[in-house]
């Protein structure tokens, strides 16, 4: 009955419509005024000839009246500040607009409206030989064909891994009114690889059919598919911004804290935060309170239906943030720093100061969730103090000619009385008699009882860590730039990195995994930059430049060296020797393709010794024999869309 009432109403509806088309085009159109008035004119001439009647003229008609013209408020109009412009002015036509001045037009806002940013990644990597060799020096484990099926492995030569993933990200921005806005990144397919989804099985439980896609054993978790990792909202008040939610949380060169917003991240850091920023002279003042982790909560009512709530604040990890820099936040301030650069050839000098302190009196674990189980709360005592120092300095004497030096600097500070998941305060004393429990978490039992309060053995608690990173760039004219990169982070005797120790080992700092210095040794094989130093000249050519295009080259040399060569896997100071090398097409932001090598010798510092755990294996025992690291290579290829 549905269908075929819908079927008469769009009968009935098409009827109408070829009616009112059908009569419209049978309507001939009005005449125009003149025509008409010249054709009576001439009608009457002829019947006055005819009849003999005495030529006598019409009475003029009256004038029609003229609407007066609007006058549109000056405070409304787009284009008021044109209207006092004299004839002399001229106008530059839209394509004759130089490109650097056209990005600093904006259209006007109409409010309200979104904005979206973001970019699709599409990248494979072929590795070979990336465990080294060594069978446990990488984190990076060995094919499985190498050792399955176990009675007679498949191919024991096999040294190659290839991997093709993708991953979407979204940033739309809401821009409520001119001082409201609304912020969300998310990331779709983060990092997935393609084939991961079982879109074909010829062997699985339905059969041999190869278009039938399975079921939800092999479909891609939650956070596979979508993550959301910035939500947050911002008002411009009180002399300043206002910003509550989760929000990205990026600082200097990105070797702390780091967005992940470059077209080769793979993570990004995000925190949640209520911040209040101003402005103070050219400079920036940012206070906030974080919340990095609020322990074990729980929600009203046994069917979960009810709202989460923190189930205790003695588990709450409670973090406190200051920051005072001077860097391009607004438009206006890359324009004025554009201007400084490019128009007055005057240096450009940015920075700050990054400060954080961090405080958590105890962590839950065991059962996250009271419908569970009860979750056991043991004692932390941790108390850190994070510094990190950024410069910046640019200078852009003439055209083609620039310098570029960027410089970070971390310090971490502070004390941790527990760092095991046993519990403090209780148990045997020194001379083995049990002796009474403590309460840890009561400030003035900790102060009188601090080594009970504190983790047995000959385990530090004490935190102190640093790291640094150097950037600079230098164009004498011409196609050819070049620059020494380089750092360090500090590290400790705890074998494999500081991944072998039970505890962590409070020395190792670790720069931020987006923090790339090259393809393969501290991308792949350690994780990141710990323990270790590096320099890393290198040298970029562009040519092949038209508008926004060109291609460049780019080639790395990477030498790096052991902070605490009994922190290395292989007990010496020397790691390896690394040559990178880039090809690049590049349209502006918004397109880049890309073909990237890598050449890896790895030194001793990277070779099995008798007796050390293995960093990584499918065996998991320690060497009994020692063996020296191989070569490693990659070939690499990324299309990134930008928006």
């Amino acid at each position: 009955m549905h269908t075929k009432l819908i079927l008469h109403l769009l009968a009935v509806s098409l009827i109408v419509l070829c009616g009112q088309t059908a009569l419209a085009q049978t309507q001939p159109d009005p005449p125009p005024i003149e025509e008409e008035d010249e054709q009576d004119e001439d009608e009457q001439d002829e019947e006055a000839e005819e009849l003999d009647v005495p030529e006598t003229k019409a009475p003029p008609a009256p004038p029609i009246p003229q609407a007066e013209p609007e006058v549109e408020d000056d405070f409304d109009s787009p284009i008021s500040d044109l209207a006092g412009m004299g004839d002399d002015v001229e106008f530059v036509p839209l394509e004759e607009i130089e490109e650097g001045l056209l990005e600093q037009i904006s259209p006007i806002g109409l409010y309200p409206f979104v904005d979206i940013n973001g970019w699709f990644r599409v990248r494979t990597r072929y590795n070979v030989n990336f465990d080294l060799g060594t069978g446990g020096t990488s984190l990076v484990l060995p094919p499985v064909e190498t050792i399955a099926p176990t009675e007679q492995p498949a191919d024991t030569s096999a040294n190659g891994q290839w991997t093709t993933d993708l991953r979407l990200r979204l940033e739309p921005t809401l821009h409520i009114t001119e001082n409201l806005r609304v912020h969300i990144e998310a990331d779709l397919l983060r990092n997935v690889i393609l084939g991961s989804g079982a879109r074909h099985e010829h062997f699985g439980p339905v059969g041999l059919e190869p278009g039938r896609r399975l079921g939800s054993s092999a479909q891609l978790s939650p956070p596979e598919v979508l993550q959301i990792n910035e939500a947050y909202g911002e008002v411009d008040a009180f002399f300043g911004t206002v910003a509550a939610g989760r929000m990205d949380n990026h600082w200097g060169l990105g070797m702390f804290t780091n967005d992940g917003d470059c077209f080769d991240c793979d993570w990004g850091d995000n925190i949640d935060r209520v911040m209040y920023r101003t402005s103070l002279w050219n400079f920036y003042g940012m206070a906030a309170i974080d919340f990095p982790s609020e322990g074990v909560f729980a929600h009203q009512g046994p069917l979960r239906l009810g709202r989460p709530y923190d189930l205790s604040q003695a588990d709450d990890s409670n973090q406190y943030t200051l920051s005072l820099f001077r860097a391009p936040l607004t438009r206006q301030d890359r324009e004025l720093q554009a201007q400084t650069l490019f128009t007055d050839r005057d240096p450009v000098i940015n920075g700050g100061l990054y400060f954080s302190y961090r405080t958590q009196a105890g962590q839950s674990f065991g059962a996250s969730d009271p419908l569970i189980g009860t979750p056991n709360l043991v004692y932390r005592g941790l108390s850190l103090y994070m510094t990190d120092l950024w410069l910046q300095f640019l200078y852009e004497p003439a055209d083609n000619r620039s310098v570029r030096v960027e410089l970070e600097a971390v310090g971490i500070l502070g004390s941790v009385d527990n760092i095991t998941n046993a519990g403090v305060g209780v148990g045997e004393g020194v001379d083995g008699q049990d002796t009474q429990a403590i309460n840890c978490f009561d400030q003035s039992q900790r102060d009188a009882n601090l080594a009970q309060c504190t983790a047995p053995g000959n385990t530090s608690n004490s935190v102190s860590q640093f790291g640094l990173a150097l950037e600079t760039e230098f164009k004498l004219g011409g196609p050819v730039s070049f620059g020494i990169n380089g750092g360090f982070a500090t590290g400790g005797s705890t074998p494999n990195w500081g991944y072998a120790a039970e505890t962590p080992d409070l020395a190792f700092y670790r720069f931020n995994p987006d923090y790339h210095v090259d393809l393969i040794l501290f991308r792949e094989i350690i994780g990141t930059v710990t323990n270790a130093y590096y320099v890393n000249p290198y040298v970029t050519a562009s040519f092949l430049e038209v508008g926004n295009r060109r291609m460049e080259l780019q080639f790395d040399v990477i030498a790096s060296r052991a902070f605490d060569s009994q922190g290395a896997p292989g007990l010496q100071p020397w790691l390896g020797l690394e040559l990178d090398a880039s090809a690049r097409f590049v349209l502006g932001e918004t397109f880049l393709a890309a073909i990237d090598g890598g050449l890896l010798f790895p030194f001793a510092g990277l070779g099995a010794v008798g007796g050390q755990p293995r960093l990584a294996s499918f065996a998991g025992q320690d060497f009994t024999d020692p063996s020296s690291a191989s070569l490693a290579w990659t070939l690499q290829g990324r299309l990134v869309w930008g928006f």
